[in-house]
C-alpha cells in the first residue's frame, strides 16, 4: 500500500469530493488528469454491500476498477460487498 500510495499522483494532487456518511459507510473520491481513487471506509460490524449508482456523476463511463487492499477487481456496473469494519481502496481505470 505505501508503494502504491508513493507513486500515485491522484493520491497527492488530486481533487477531494466527499459523500455523506451513508448506512455506516464514509467515502470520498480523489481524482487527477484523469486517474481515480474512491475510498469507502465501512464501519458496520456486517459485512455490507453498496451500489456504485452514488457516484455516477463523477465515475461517468468508467466500469471497472482494482481495490488496492483487497487485491481484486471491481464491476462498478454491479454492487460490492464491503467486508466488516473495513477500508476498501479502488482504483478507477477509465475506458
Amino acid at each position: 500500500l505505501l508503494n502504491w500510495r508513493k507513486s500515485s499522483q491522484t493520491v497527492h494532487y488530486g481533487d477531494l469530493i466527499q459523500f455523506a456518511p451513508e448506512s455506516g459507510i464514509y467515502s470520498y473520491i480523489r481524482s487527477y488528469k484523469g486517474g481515480k481513487v474512491l475510498v469507502l471506509l465501512n464501519k458496520n460490524l456486517e459485512e455490507t454491500e453498496i451500489s456504485f449508482s452514488k457516484y455516477d456523476e463523477l465515475l461517468q463511463y468508467d466500469q471497472k476498477g482494482f481495490d488496492i487492499l483487497q487485491e481484486t477487481e471491481v464491476d462498478l456496473t454491479k454492487t460490492y460487498r464491503l467486508l466488516p469494519r473495513s477500508a476498501h481502496i479502488i482504483q478507477i481505470e477509465s475506458n
